[in-house]
């Protein structure tokens, strides 16, 4: 899942964007935190996913910044 947001991110050229400390927990609909970094701006990411198809899908991704 996050290998497929990160994709997303080159695709559309987004540079300097980290992601640490991933905490995932599977079932129904997934879910994972991540702390980020972007330029000057860190914070929290959270991202709700299910699977479609047999393929994990994003469902909804929130940012809360520090």
């Amino acid at each position: 899942m996050v290998a497929a947001y990160e994709s997303q991110f080159a695709r559309n050229h987004v540079k300097n964007f980290d992601l640490s400390g991933l905490d995932a927990a599977g079932g129904p609909a997934g879910r994972a935190t991540a702390r980020y970094r972007t330029g000057q701006t860190t914070g929290t990411m959270t991202w709700t996913v299910i699977r479609e198809k047999g393929k994990p899908r994003i469902t909804m991704v929130t940012a809360d910044p520090d």
